[in-house]
């Protein structure tokens, strides 16, 4: 506990006619009460003031010859009344002392707090000012979260507005995200990476060539963990859903970076490549790939990104011609599920 010095009254006290009151004595109550509050001797609030006991149910601080407190006056949270009374135990004022620190003492409490479910975490605001509409969540729901709903901290989903920069920002918390179904899809301009599990059951719909490098294999809508390998992502319900321009000019699917991930429903629609696999271990269960250049439902650009034991569970392709998965020209034979 930390307590605080008030400095409300004077620590040496005086008769009427000047001389110091000796034997004096020092009540401390709780604000408007007369049950007895203890006082401390020092700071940190743990050695209390000597009390003795008035024989009447009271018990005071006794004032030394010189009309002073023994020691230092350090008060707990919470205000308190100060009562001098004469050494017959006549009043001679009752005044009102709050701690110095009292507030920030006691929000340092609550912040600390880990039993009380309105305390702790929950006090401290993690808002989002620089996205217009976005609702205000605290830090107990980010700690917390199992997913967090895209559509509650700004991203519009209105297939106007472009939500590629918000889903970015999102995307490099570490925190899993829904993104719900709209009718108008998600508008995205620019390449957007999940650094994150994602839990979709909306559609990306690209509007322009994404990227600006010449090698169409880096030219992605959705970049999953692209920033570093994590262990068991899930990826669930992505749907990119291009055109045939889009398609034409080198705009693919979904790269996957992410090591040991799960994959379910990953779905793209009239693009480049569909889904580019370029990591280890990953699992693939009833994706596809429709309409796209190459029909692959996991595609992996050459023998430098070798993909070891990637399972497709369930893929489709859209004729026989094409393979459900691909890994380029050398290094594929040990890699098929």
């Amino acid at each position: 506990m930390s307590a605080s010095q008030s400095g409300v009254f004077s620590l040496q006290e005086f008769t009427d006619v000047g001389a110091p009151l000796v034997a004096g004595r020092l009540y401390t109550y709780t604000q408007g009460t007369t049950t007895h509050k203890t006082a401390y001797t020092d700071k940190a609030g743990t050695v209390p003031h000597t009390y003795t006991s008035d024989g009447v149910g009271g018990q005071y601080i006794a004032l030394n010859a010189r009309g002073e407190l023994p020691a230092p006056l350090y008060m707990a949270s919470g205000s308190y009344d100060i009562a001098l009374k004469t050494s017959t135990g006549a009043t001679v004022w009752t005044r009102r002392a709050d701690p110095g620190d009292d507030s920030s003492d006691s929000l340092r409490l609550d912040l600390a707090s880990t039993s009380d479910a309105a305390k702790g975490d929950y006090l401290i605001g993690a808002k989002r000012s620089d996205v217009a509409g976005a609702v205000s969540l605290t830090l107990h729901d980010w700690n917390n979260a199992t997913r967090v709903n895209v559509r509650q901290v700004g991203v519009k989903g209105d297939g106007s507005t472009d939500d590629a920069a918000l889903l970015n920002t999102l995307g490099a918390l570490g925190v899993p995200l829904y993104i719900p179904y709209t009718s108008t899809g998600y508008k995205i301009a620019s390449s957007v990476t999940f650094n994150c599990d994602v839990y979709c059951d909306g559609t990306f719909n690209p509007t322009t060539a994404i990227g600006s490098a010449t090698n169409d294999y880096d030219r992605f809508a959705i970049i999953l963990a692209s920033s570093g390998y994590a262990l068991k992502r899930r990826f669930v319900g992505i749907r990119v859903a291009g055109s045939v321009a889009l398609r034409a000019a080198n705009v693919s699917g979904i790269r996957n970076d992410c090591e040991n991930s799960y994959s379910m429903g990953l779905h793209a629609y009239q693009l480049n490549y569909g889904i580019v696999a370029r990591s280890y271990s990953q699992t693939y269960d009833k994706c596809n790939a429709n309409q796209c250049n190459t029909n692959f439902d996991a595609y992996a650009r050459d023998s430098s990104h070798e993909v070891n034991t990637l399972t497709i569970i369930g893929g489709n392709y859209d004729s026989p011609v094409n393979r459900s998965m691909y890994l380029g020209d050398t290094n594929w034979s040990d890699a098929w599920g």
